[in-house]
């Protein structure tokens, strides 16, 4: 399946699934077009700080890619195991609070910055130009 929303901007987000793992190039460069370039509205952020005293994030509260990484709801998942591994090794005193919450932290920063990666790649080889913010 296929699913796109045009932002009020003009630009779009688009994601499409399929059994043979490709991401559909035809579809994604039929989209928009401005000037011969493709446009694409993405905000893929990632909240600091991840976990303090009483405060573990996890899914969309944590970091978001666009739709297009197709992992939302692993992330989230994974994230939730994560988090709840974190505070039972706080409340049974397994680790120091600030060590569990440090390597919480570390573990999804970490997984965020991969994905990234490797939607930048993706986006690359599609030929759309992926620029921070402010960039």
């Amino acid at each position: 399946w296929s699913w796109w929303a045009v932002d009020s901007d003009g630009s779009a987000t688009w994601t499409r699934l399929t059994s043979r793992g490709d991401i559909g190039t035809g579809h994604a460069r039929s989209v928009v077009r401005a000037d011969e370039q493709m446009r694409m509205g993405m905000q893929w952020r990632l909240a600091r700080p991840l976990a303090t005293e009483g405060l573990l994030l996890a899914g969309d509260a944590a970091c978001v890619l666009d739709a297009a990484s197709g992992h939302g709801i692993f992330r989230a998942l994974e994230q939730g195991v994560l988090a709840a591994g974190a505070i039972g090794a706080i409340r049974n005193d397994e680790q120091p609070e600030c060590w569990v919450l440090a390597q919480y932290d570390e573990q999804v920063r970490t997984a965020f910055e991969q994905s990234a990666e490797q939607l930048m790649s993706a986006y690359d080889a599609l030929g759309i130009e992926v620029r921070p913010i402010g960039a």
